[in-house]
């Protein structure tokens, strides 16, 4: 039987601009194997919540310890809503190899406004984590456009992905080779187990010289894209140079 759990391998748990295809791959499985077992029960953002920790601790690679231990509860916390401590390996002193953040911005995920600034300032704790591997996720208005957005209110996709890379733009203290992973599932959509992605990965330490979160698949934005069928690929995920 294969086993469910995830699998970072040695060479792409260090911050170097080695090994940079090797790290996208890493990212390309973590989506998949996050994707493929995330199912939340309910509509309410506790519930969306307990499934994306129920699902990093399903996934949690065998030689990391999952925080916090109970999904269903937040008591445990290290730093983030939820990461992968690298326990096995003494020598590198409990190292954090995935550290993630999940934010829907409003009390009712299906219901009121999101606001943008809650999401970034969780964002902004992923900056400032040391991992090789960081995974924001959270809830945009599909049926806004990026004029209708606002600072401190519902946004779209395309304001997001902006506000997203002017912080990392912004940033001086990028570690080489880290790669950021943003999942939105969006709002007030046409039906239900949309998800639209985007990766970014640092080459080279601060300053970046270069941020790309422009759209996939002619500004589609993976929209076609549900929960049921997590079929992924190279070209279907943006690639930070």
């Amino acid at each position: 039987m294969e086993s469910e759990r995830f699998d970072i391998p040695p060479n792409c748990r260090d911050f170097n601009s080695n090994h940079l295809e090797d790290r996208r791959t890493v990212a390309i499985g973590l989506l998949k194997a996050f994707l493929k077992h995330f199912s939340p029960k309910g509509y309410k953002n506790k519930a969306w919540t307990v499934a994306v920790r129920e699902t990093l601790s399903r996934i949690c690679p065998t030689s990391c310890e999952a925080n916090p231990r109970d999904p269903q509860s937040r008591k445990g916390e290290f730093l983030v809503d939820y990461c992968w401590h690298d326990w096995a390996n003494r020598e590198v002193g409990n190292r954090l190899l995935l550290v993630c953040e999940s934010e829907w911005g409003t009390k009712d995920r299906f219901g009121e406004e999101v606001c943008w600034q809650e999401v970034e300032v969780d964002f902004e704790k992923l900056l400032s984590v040391k991992a090789p591997f960081k995974l924001l996720i959270f809830t945009s208005n599909f049926q806004l456009d990026e004029a209708q957005s606002r600072e401190d209110g519902d946004f779209s996709i395309e304001y997001a992905r902006k506000r997203l890379s002017a912080s990392l733009e912004c940033y001086g203290h990028h570690l080489a080779g880290e790669v950021y992973v943003f999942l939105d599932f969006p709002r007030k959509c046409h039906e239900e187990g949309v998800y639209r992605l985007f990766i970014w990965q640092s080459q080279l330490t601060a300053p970046v010289a270069f941020v790309d979160l422009s759209p996939v698949e002619d500004g589609n934005y993976l929209a076609d894209r549900r929960l049921q069928s997590p079929d992924l690929n190279d070209s279907q995920l943006i690639k930070g140079d």
